[in-house]
């Protein structure tokens, strides 16, 4: 069910249809499926193939990251730091950000750094918020290596 729903959802080998796609989600999401239910989730957050609803999609983003699944981890952490569908909350978000980051998370890694570069959720701290850039542009991320090096020259003028 859930290769069905990819192949719609991507339009590999089928016309795209993000219902059908939705809809072969939903069917994998409710059976456990921890990546139906991520990507469900995101047809829920960005309305493709259904209405567009955030509690929902945090319910499914819940449900997969429960089992672990990173997308899911550091899609329900962007949920929480905007409050999108949830209360916002800072600290819940950074939470999540760092158990989808340990599980290798490029994104979630340069999110994190983030949130220590800023105090956001977390104590400002810049060794940190270097440790999670380094972590990610380790895995190919630009955006956390232009981070990176703009930190390194600002912590060296110092």
């Amino acid at each position: 069910m859930y290769n069905l729903a990819h192949c719609f959802d991507s339009g590999k080998g089928v016309t795209r249809d993000p219902a059908e796609a939705a809809s072969w989600y939903q069917r994998s999401a409710k059976l456990g499926h921890s990546g139906a239910q991520c990507n469900l989730g995101n047809c829920f957050r960005n309305g493709e193939g259904l209405s567009q609803d955030f509690e929902k999609a945090v319910y499914w983003y819940s449900e997969a990251a429960k089992q672990g699944n990173s997308d899911a981890q550091c899609n329900l952490a962007h949920c929480y730091n905007g409050g999108m569908g949830v209360l916002q909350d800072h600290k819940l978000a950074v939470e999540w950000y760092r158990k989808s980051a340990k599980r290798g998370h490029s994104g979630a890694q340069g999110v994190l750094g983030d949130c220590y570069r800023a105090g956001e959720g977390v104590t400002r701290d810049y060794k940190q918020a270097v440790l999670w850039y380094r972590k990610s542009s380790n895995q190919g991320s630009q955006d956390s290596l232009w981070k990176l090096n703009t930190l390194m020259k600002v912590l060296n003028d110092f």
